[in-house]
């Protein structure tokens, strides 16, 4: 069974994966901090990154280090096999 981590779950697309999926294999990070803790401490098969920001709300250089760059940092733990990154 593979082991899934999932960030960005308070937005629609991952709120959504969040109700109608099992949940005996996902692991969810409610927010950067426990993402962090989570991908240092485990080897995940899959990451799946539901980016998102409310661009009336954030400046563009706010949606790029949250969607972009953090997501850069957590390559560097090389703690999964495959990444995908869905931003809305």
């Amino acid at each position: 069974m593979n082991k899934i981590l999932i960030s960005g779950s308070e937005g629609f697309l991952g709120n959504f994966i969040n109700l109608s999926q099992k949940k005996n294999n996902l692991t969810y990070a409610e927010n950067p901090e426990k993402l962090l803790d989570k991908i240092k401490k485990n080897k995940f098969d899959l990451f799946i990154h539901f980016g998102a920001a409310n661009r009336s709300n954030c400046s563009t250089e706010e949606i790029v280090r949250d969607n972009i760059i953090n997501l850069y940092e957590l390559l560097k733990f090389k703690s999964f096999k495959k990444i995908i990154f869905i931003s809305t």
